[in-house]
């Protein structure tokens, strides 16, 4: 497996991994209406939007199978919210269920760390939902601490806690 920067091409691939990710991770925690309703073509649009209004700001890598392509992406920038000694946030760690297990996760984890710190950031933060344990889980083995702090997304018809973990400085390499 190969971890490479994400470019504006391998958007539809990563707005596939998206929507089959939430699909299998949050069934039974977003309401099924929402996952059902998901569409590869709006994520592929959205995440355009975002490579090219952020491109400079953010790092988007993607985990690459040399037999099957793209399996997994996470994306890190500037925190977006939260408390302010954070400078730098993890938006996204998502992996197909078939490759999940593997270290992709970890290797996806340590590689935007490393963007984080080439743009600058000295600490950062991941908003996960409250009631997914697995990827709290994983965040607390990469040595996040939960912090206080909680708010509220409205997905469809739910409104879902999310929780943030910290790191107050950047783990090393």
């Amino acid at each position: 497996m190969k971890i490479r920067p994400a470019r504006l091409e391998d958007c539809e691939t990563i707005a596939r991994v998206h929507v089959d990710s939430w699909r299998t991770a949050y069934r039974g925690l977003v309401p099924d209406e929402v996952l059902d309703g998901l569409s590869v073509a709006d994520r592929a649009r959205a995440r355009r939007e975002q490579f090219v209004r952020n491109g400079a700001s953010q790092s988007s890598l993607v985990a690459e199978d040399p037999a099957s392509g793209i399996v997994g992406f996470s994306i890190a920038g500037p925190a977006r919210s939260g408390p302010e000694r954070y400078d730098g946030e993890l938006y996204a760690i998502y992996l197909l269920a078939s490759v999940r297990r593997r270290g992709l996760g970890r290797r996806l984890f340590a590689e935007s760390v490393a963007a984080l710190r080439a743009f600058g950031h000295r600490a950062m933060l991941v908003w996960v939902f409250e009631g997914n344990p697995p990827a709290r889980a994983f965040y607390e083995r990469m040595g996040g601490r939960l912090l206080p702090d909680k708010k509220f997304l409205e997905i469809g018809t739910a409104l879902l806690p999310v929780v943030a973990y910290g790191w107050d400085e950047l783990p090393a390499p």
